[in-house]
C-alpha cells in the first residue's frame, strides 16, 4: 500500500527501524532511512540519481500495519511507523526472489566479467544454484554496436538500463517490451543497437548489475598490437582513468598514480605513453580561435563544443538543424592521435598505419567514434574497466609497489586546463582562458571561472572579462543537454558558447568507468580536478610547451591550414528510427 506524501510538512517524523529510533523528513524512502542508521538492504534496481521502480523486489521489508512486504526503495514515509529489515520471513523472501531472478539468466553462456553486483549478491545470500529451470531458449547476442554488447540472456529486467537511457539521457534506444513472463529489455522497436539512436554513451553498461550490457572488449587487440614488432604502440591516458585505477587497486582516490601507470604500461610493452591532457589543450586552443572567428562574423552562434562524441551523435540524430553550430574540431583524442601519427611517421620514416595509438579513457563512446569513417586518429580504445583487466592479466605487478615513470617527451607537459577538461564545465573554462586573452591581447590574471564550477547538471552564466561578455551554458547528461539544445533550436537563447557532456559530471563519470557517478563521487572528482589545476605550474593551453611544440613541428599555427586538415572534421545528419 502506497500512501500520499504531504510534502508541504517540514516536521521530521519519528520511526523505528529494527527497534532503533530515527528521525526522517517527510517523503523519505525506507531505503534512505535505513542508510541513515548505517544499515544496508540488498537491491539491484535502486541508484541515487535514477528513479526507483521497485522492480527487483530484493529490498522488501516489513512495515507496521501493512499486510504485505513493501519495497524499501519506493515506500515513502509520511507518518510514524515501525520497520523491520532482516526477519526470517524477509530473508526467505529475498532468497526466493534471488533464485527466480537467477532463473532468468540460466540460458546465459557468456562468462561474467567479475564486477557484477548480481553475482556478488547471490553469493552473499548463500545461493549457488537456483532450484528452478529455464523455460525459454537462448536469445542471440547483439554485437552490432562498436561500443556496447547486449546479452539478453543475462538480463533480469531490473529496468536500470531503460531508466539510464530514457530518464537520464533521453535517448530512448532501450525499452521494456512485453508483459509478465514475456517481458524483456530490447533496443528500440526490437532492432539491433546500431540501428537505433544509441549514442554509445555506455551508461547502460555502468548501471547494469548482471553484465547484460557491457563494453565491447578490445584488450586482445591491444595485446596483438603489442606483440607485433613492426608496430610502434603508443598509449594516451585520460586523467580521470588514473583516479579510477587508484580505487580499483585499493589506493586512495587522490593518490597520484599516473607515473605508476606509465611504468606498468611500459612493462607490458607500450613504446611510448602520453597524457590525454595535451589533446584537451589542443581542442581548447583551436576552439578559442574558432569562437573568436564566429563572434566576429556573428554566424552559427552559439558555438557548441564538440569534444564529446556521444553528444555529437545525439545532435546528428535528434537535432540535425544544429549541426552548423557544432565546433568543426575533432575530439581531443582524435586530435592528439592525428598529431602523434603524423609526428612519428614523419620522423621515423614509417607509414602512419604502423603507428598504433591506444586511447585509454573513461569514455565508452570513444569506441564508436574510432570507427567513424572520417576519423583515423585512434586505432584502439579501451576503457578504465578494460585497463583494470589488462593490467591484472598482462602485468602481474601490484600498482602501489611500482616507482613513478614520467610521460614521454616531447609531449610530456601537463596543464591545469587539460586536467579540468575531464569535469563538466572544465573544457569551457579552458577555452575561456584562451579566448579572453585573444580578444584583449593581454594576459588574463584571474583564470578561474567560479560560475562554471558547480555540480548541478545544468548551469547558465554570464561571463564578463574587461569589456567582453559571453552568455554560456553548461550541462552534463544528455537529458539536461537536450534542454539546452531545444532552447537553441527554438531560438530562445542568446548563448555564445555551450558545453554538453553526455555522462554524469563529465568524463569523470564516463560509461567506461567502474562505478556509476553519484552526486557525492562527482563532487569528489570535480574537487580533485580543481586541486590538480591549482597545483600545476602550467594552467593555460597556450602556455603548455608540449602544445607549442606541436604547433612548431606539425601544425604551424592555430586555426591554420594544417590544423584544419588534421584537426577538423564534418558531421552527418543520421535521421530518426
Amino acid at each position: 500500500m502506497f500512501e500520499r506524501v504531504d510534502m508541504a510538512s517540514n516536521e521530521q517524523i519519528s520511526i523505528t527501524i529494527n527497534d532503533q529510533p530515527v528521525e526522517v523528513d517527510p517523503g523519505t524512502t525506507i531505503l534512505e532511512a535505513v542508510k541513515q542508521l548505517g544499515l544496508s538492504i540488498p537491491t539491484l534496481c535502486a541508484l541515487p540519481t535514477l528513479p526507483s521502480n521497485g522492480a527487483c523486489r530484493l529490498c522488501m521489508v516489513e512495515v507496521e500495519d501493512e499486510p504485505y512486504l513493501q519495497a524499501a526503495c519506493t515506500y515513502r514515509i509520511n507518518h510514524p511507523t515501525s520497520v523491520a529489515t532482516h526477519t526470517p520471513h524477509i530473508l526467505d523472501s529475498r532468497r526466493m526472489t534471488m533464485e527466480l531472478l537467477m532463473t532468468r539468466c540460466l540460458n546465459n553462456k557468456e562468462p561474467y566479467t567479475g564486477d557484477e553486483r548480481f553475482q556478488q549478491l547471490a553469493y552473499e545470500l548463500g545461493i549457488r544454484h537456483p532450484r528452478f529451470t529455464a523455460s525459454d531458449t537462448s536469445a542471440p547476442i547483439d554485437n552490432s554496436s562498436p561500443a556496447v554488447r547486449f546479452n539478453a540472456n543475462a538480463c533480469i529486467q531490473c529496468g536500470l538500463c531503460v531508466s539510464a537511457c530514457g530518464d537520464m539521457q533521453q535517448v530512448y534506444a532501450i525499452s521494456m517490451n512485453g508483459k509478465g513472463v514475456h517481458q524483456q529489455v530490447q533496443p528500440g522497436l526490437n532492432r539491433l543497437l546500431n540501428e537505433t539512436e544509441c549514442t554509445a554513451c555506455g551508461q547502460c553498461s555502468v548501471v547494469c548489475p548482471t553484465g547484460a550490457f557491457v563494453e565491447q572488449d578490445h584488450t586482445s587487440d591491444v595485446l596483438n598490437a603489442l606483440g607485433d614488432r613492426d608496430k610502434m604502440v603508443i598509449a594516451v591516458i585520460s586523467p580521470s582513468v588514473s583516479s579510477a585505477m587508484a580505487l580499483e587497486f585499493g589506493m586512495d582516490s587522490k593518490a597520484e598514480v599516473s607515473g605508476k601507470l606509465v611504468h606498468v604500461l611500459k612493462q607490458i610493452g607500450f613504446d611510448m605513453v602520453f597524457s590525454a591532457t595535451v589533446g584537451h589543450d589542443l581542442l581548447a586552443l583551436e576552439t578559442a580561435f574558432e569562437l573568436r572567428s564566429r563572434m566576429e562574423s556573428g554566424q552559427n552562434l552559439p558555438l557548441i563544443i564538440s569534444s564529446c562524441p556521444a553528444l555529437v551523435k545525439q545532435v546528428e540524430h535528434q537535432f540535425p538543424d544544429l549541426l552548423p553550430h557544432l565546433s568543426a574540431n575533432r575530439s581531443p583524442a582524435q586530435m592528439f592521435g592525428r598529431v602523434l601519427k603524423t609526428y612519428y611517421s614523419e620522423r621515423l620514416e614509417r607509414d602512419a598505419s604502423e603507428v598504433i595509438v591506444v586511447q585509454i579513457t573513461p569514455c565508452l563512446a570513444g569506441k564508436y567514434e574510432r570507427q567513424r569513417h572520417e576519423l583515423e586518429g585512434v586505432d584502439i580504445v579501451i576503457t578504465s574497466r578494460e585497463l583494470t583487466r589488462l593490467l591484472r592479466s598482462a602485468s602481474g605487478y601490484a600498482l602501489h609497489t611500482l616507482s613513478d615513470v614520467p610521460f614521454d617527451t616531447p609531449f610530456n607537459d601537463l596543464s591545469g586546463s587539460g586536467v579540468l577538461s575531464e569535469v563538466s564545465g572544465g573544457t569551457m573554462e579552458a577555452i575561456l582562458r584562451t579566448f579572453f586573452e585573444l580578444k584583449s591581447g593581454t594576459e588574463l590574471q584571474q583564470i578561474e571561472f567560479d560560475a562554471l564550477r558547480h555540480v548541478q547538471p545544468l548551469r547558465e552564466a554570464e561571463i564578463t572579462v574587461d569589456d567582453e561578455t559571453l552568455q554560456v551554458a553548461v550541462a552534463y547528461d544528455l537529458g539536461h543537454g537536450n534542454t539546452i539544445l531545444q532552447r537553441i533550436q527554438d531560438d530562445q537563447t542568446a548563448y555564445h558558447l555551450v558545453e554538453i557532456m553526455a555522462c554524469p559530471g563529465g568524463c569523470v563519470g564516463g560509461g567506461g568507468q567502474p562505478e556509476f557517478g553519484t552526486p557525492e563521487s562527482i563532487q569528489t572528482m570535480a574537487e580533485l580536478m580543481y586541486e590538480m589545476d591549482q597545483e600545476l605550474d602550467i594552467r593555460k593551453p597556450r602556455k603548455n610547451p608540449s602544445v607549442n611544440q606541436i604547433y612548431e613541428n606539425v601544425l604551424k599555427m592555430p586555426s591554420g591550414a594544417q590544423s584544419q586538415a588534421l584537426l577538423q572534421t564534418t558531421f552527418t545528419e543520421r535521421g530518426r528510427y
